[in-house]
This record gives C-alpha cells, structure tokens and sequence, in this order.
C-alpha cells in the first residue's frame, strides 16, 4: 500500500507535519515529525505505530474538505464513530514550540470491520493548507450488496437439485419410447392411438409450463417445485396400476404436467443465485439434465421392458422423483428476488442448519407491496408478449428448428441402425451414448465460451460490470455451435446414405450433438439475461416452441426418407438450420435496440419486466 501513497509537506510554526494522501488525492493520515527525544514519549512511540500500521490498514475514503475552523475547533468536539480530535492544551517540552499528539481510536462499525485510528497535531499556523476530514458513515458510499449471499457450494448444491429436477420430464418422455409395443399389445390398441399417447406427452409438456413460469415469476420459485414433483409421483404410480387405454393417455397428461414445470423454473432459479458473468457456465451444466433425457430413456427402457416389464418403468420414474422432491424440500430455500433479495437472511439460516422447509418465503427485507397497488393477476399465457420483441422471436424460432432437426435424428437411430447394421434393442441404446458425450461435450464447452467471451468484451470495455455489455454477446457465443451443428447433420445423413461404419455414424452423432448444446448454453442465456425477471416465463416461451418442432420433425423424417433418401433428407433439415443462424445475425446488430424500444412501450406495465441491459 505504500508504494501507492503521495506525501505533501507543508510548515506549521517551526515543525514539519505531512497530510499523506493517495494519488488521486483523497487523504490517508496526518504524520507530524518530531525531535528525537519527544519520540521517546509513548504517545510518539505510539503515534509511530500507528502511522507504521496505515501503510496497511489505510483509512476510509474521504468526501469532504472542510475548512480550518471545523477542523480545530476551540474546544473539543464530541466524539464520533471515527473517534475524536483533541486540541485541548497539554503540557509541552523545555523549548516550548514542540508539538503535541493526540491519538484517538473508534470503535468497529458493521461498515469498515475494523479500528480506525486517527492522529492529529495542533498550532497549525493560520493559512496552512487545512487537514482534510474522514467522512461519517453517512458521506461515505456503501460497498454494493453481493448478487448472491449464498456460498459457491450452496449455489452448485441448488443448481445440482434443479437439473435433476429437469432430468426428470425428458427422461419420462424418452424411457416411454422403448416399450411402446409392449405397452400396445397389453392395452390392445393400433399403432395411431399408442403413438397418439407420445404426442399428447409432448404437446402438454410443451403447454405447461407457461403455466407453471407464471406463477413462479409472480409467486415464488419453491412453491412450484414443491407443488408440480407430487403431481408427477403421483401420476406415475397411477400409470404402473392402469390397465385401460383412456386411463393410460389421462395419466400420460398429467405426468406431462407435472414434469414440465422445472424445465422453465430452474432457469429462473439460476437467474436468481448466479450473476450474469457466472451465468453461463451454470446454464450449461443446468441443460445437461434435460439434454441427458433423450439418451438416457431409451436405454433404460428398453432393460426394464426387457427384464421387468413396461409397468417397472414408471416405478423408477416415481422412485427418483420421490428423491428429488424430498431434497429440494429440505435443501432449496425460495429464491425469487422480488420475495427475498439476494438471500442473505435464508442464507445464514441455512448455514446454521435450518431446513429450507422452516424458512420464509418472503423476508423482511423485500419490497412491500406500494398501498392500494393490484396483486399480481395469474395470466398464463403473459410469457407470449416476449413475442413482440423481435431479437426474442427470432431466437426462440432458431432454437425450435435445431431441436426439431435433432428430434428427426434421434427418431431415425433406432431405425438406421436396426435396418444396416443389424443391432439389438440393447446396441441401438448403446449407440445413443455418442450423443450423450456429444452433449457433455457441448454444453460444458459453450458455456465457458460464453462467460469468458463476456469477460473478453469486460475487459476490453474497461468494466467489471457486466451489466455494461450488451447482452447479444451470448448469441454471438452460440457461433461455434450453429455452424458445427448443421455439418454434423449433413455428415449423419450422408453416412446413413453410404452405409459407414458404425462407429462413423455414431461420431457424426457426436458432433451434431455437441453443435447443439453448444448452442442452447448460449441462446438460454441470452434469453434469462434479456429479462432475468421472467426468466422462467421466456424459458417457458422457448418450451412452447421447440417441443411442437421436435414432433414435426419426428413425424417429417420418415416419410421423406422414402421419398428422396437420407443423404437429400437430412440436407433439407441443415438448411433450414442454416437459415436459422443467418437470421440470428440481426438480434446481434439490433437486439439491444429492440429491447430497449418494447421496453420503452410497456414502461408502465407491471406485468412485463424491463430488459437487464
């Protein structure tokens, strides 16, 4: 620290005194210079030490100037929480000229956390360049709040309980897919209406969670967790005793349901405990559980139907359901902003062992509700107004053509694999692993390109607020993955089209998988940072679209690799992702500039929440 500080010297009577200042020239502390022999006085010794010491430990910043007068008043002022100046007259040495030291301490304060000692002289001369102030508490700005009062561990335990939690709806939809024969010939019913099951899955599971979003935005986080997992539980124990096609579909619904819910509101948690620069990383690692699904479900469907029968499936699916919702009972505290800030209350409850079950949902150092203001109306279908905002319906049709691309691979493994390879039921699932690595790979990968992008245009800015970059960054993030993955695309069908080897097949599996995670790490950042508020609510958005995309492109693939080949085929499915990622170009140019117009136009809104940047 004393490399970093100025002196400036100036004369009082016949002695010397320093005001030692830091370069921009805020004041530090006064050092009075002394004959020898007064050093040996332990009040010198003392102020010595003292100075010796604030080479460490300099005093706060100061604010204000004042004149002399205020400085050395003839009496003694009163104390303060900076301790007091004493000008008062003592005994002084044989010469009569020497000068004096008067040494006072203050106490802690909550503010600075520590001793602030100050050391001041008397008869400066009048006209001396007057000794600066140290500031009250009041003048003095205030350190900004953590975004965060929670520990990194707490923080990688929430994010660990909601990405379990969004494993849990992929993995329902998926597992279902292996048994569908068994389940076909044991309610005796044709092909259509089983199939008819998938898809009323998948159109609920796209619905719901505007639902769900909204009350998590305007009521809390906990309450839908805690809310949503019993209605899956339950309806999978009810799917393990039906033995009736109408019941079998009812129960598919509210599973969908009730699955749906943390998909959305786990973003709008991440939103809540990481701030923008951490974002991404803990985004990606979020995805994992709900990109993990589809490589999951076939497997361990296709061995419980195998070895157990379909009916086991959903008593796994209950079972790990009932796990999950027991931990974020006891574990996962409420988390919105708007109910607890940035936590700190539920923080140091939860650091002194309380359950996450015993806590308030809303602490007293949220905002209050303004008198005769509305409570908040339940609008499910709110999140749809981000839709008039350009840079976000772009993004959410990008995202819903490269999920509905991928949903038309993911349909055809089984079939390709079966038909030019002769694999098993088992090897099929095994083969699905490519992706599953691919979208570790990805998700991890895209999520730090992103964040250390951030820190990139950061530095180059010159600020350590991120809230100071646009937040189109993210997308221009999402680069490296929406050009890997419309290749790895293109390789597939035409590795399919020559027949390679398998293990040629599964690494073009690999690749377009990693291109994909890539670019959802990015692209859902980039819609939570856009309006953290509604995060849930975007997230839901997002949901709406790419679910229906994944089915057609489910239902598409089949018959137009009848028609034209799977070379042809799967060349029609990257070209439209390529036009997805031109048309991504404009939300970087004009993104900011469109948030900040709808911003502008629903100012007044209560309801929709202005844009992070």
């Amino acid at each position: 620290m004393h490399r970093n500080i100025v002196e400036t010297a100036a004369k009082a009577k016949n002695r010397q005194y320093r005001i030692v200042q830091y370069p921009d020239g805020r004041p530090s502390h006064i050092q009075i210079e002394c004959p020898f022999v007064e050093v040996l006085n332990w009040r010198r010794v003392a102020g010595v030490v003292v100075f010796f010491f604030s080479f460490f430990f300099p005093l706060p910043k100061a604010t204000s100037f004042p004149n002399n007068a205020q400085l050395f008043p003839e009496s003694a002022p009163e104390p303060s929480e900076y301790g007091s100046i004493d000008t008062r007259k003592q005994s002084q040495s044989s010469d009569g000229n020497a000068p004096l030291l008067s040494i006072s301490r203050a106490p802690s304060t909550t503010e600075y956390n520590s001793e602030v000692v100050t050391v001041v002289g008397r008869d400066i001369e009048a006209g001396a360049t007057p000794v600066p102030k140290l500031p009250s508490p009041s003048q003095t700005p205030k350190a900004a709040p953590e975004y965060s009062a929670y520990s990194a561990g707490r923080r990688r335990l929430f994010l660990l309980l909601v990405a379990s939690a969004g494993f849990l709806g992929p993995l329902s939809g998926n597992i279902y897919l292996s048994a569908l024969e068994a389940v076909r010939k044991d309610m005796d019913v044709s092909v259509s209406m089983i199939n008819l099951t998938v898809t009323m899955f998948m159109l609920m599971f796209a619905l719901a969670p505007l639902g769900w979003a909204t009350l998590a935005d305007s009521y809390g986080r906990r309450i839908v967790y805690i809310t949503s997992l019993p209605v899956y539980i339950a309806a999978n124990i009810g799917l393990f005793f039906t033995h009736s096609y109408p019941m079998l579909m009812a129960l598919r619904i509210v599973q969908a349901i009730g699955a749906a819910a943390v998909q959305s509101v786990g973003a709008g948690t991440l939103a809540d405990i990481f701030q923008p620069k951490e974002r991404g990383s803990a985004m990606s690692l979020f995805l994992l559980g709900p990109q993990l699904g589809p490589v999951v479900g076939p497997v361990a469907g296709g061995l419980i139907a195998q070895y157990l029968g379909w009916r086991w499936m959903f008593v796994l699916l209950a079972a790990v359901g009932t796990v999950v919702w027991l931990a974020i009972f006891c574990c996962l505290p409420e988390t919105l902003r708007s109910r607890t800030r940035n936590g700190t209350t539920l923080a140091q409850a939860l650091a002194d062992s309380t359950p996450a079950f015993r806590l308030p949902t809303r602490t007293a150092d949220a905002p209050k509700p303004q008198p005769g203001a509305k409570k908040p109306s339940y609008n499910p279908f709110a999140p749809l107004a981000f839709l008039a905002v350009p840079a976000i319906a772009i993004c959410v049709a990008a995202v819903a053509a490269i999920f509905g691309t991928f949903y038309a691979v993911t349909v055809e493994v089984p079939a390709a694999f079966s038909s030019l390879y002769g694999f098993s039921s088992l090897a099929v699932g095994l083969a699905y692993l490519g992706l599953g690595v691919g979208f570790v790979a990805g998700s991890l990968a895209g999520g730090r390109a992103a964040d250390r992008l951030l820190a990139a245009e950061m530095k180059r800015l010159g600020t350590t607020n991120a809230k100071d970059v646009p937040t189109e960054i993210r997308v221009r993030s999402a680069a490296v993955g929406i050009v890997v993955f419309p290749v790895g695309v293109l390789l597939f069908g035409i590795s399919l089209e020559f027949a390679w080897h398998p293990a040629a097949v599964i690494a073009c599996m690999f690749v377009l998988a990693f291109g994909m995670t890539w670019t959802f790490s990015c692209t859902t950042t980039y819609l939570v940072d856009s309006y953290p508020g509604s995060a849930a609510g975007i997230v839901a958005l997002n949901s709406l679209f790419r679910n229906p995309a994944a089915a057609a492109g489910s239902a598409i693939i089949a018959p137009l690799i009848t028609a034209v080949r799977p070379a042809a085929s799967f060349a029609v499915f990257a070209s439209t992702v390529v036009i997805a990622a031109v048309a991504l170009v404009p939300v970087v140019v004009y993104g900011q500039r469109w948030r900040e117009e709808y911003r502008k136009k629903n100012d007044k809104s209560k309801t929709t929440p202005a844009p992070a940047h």
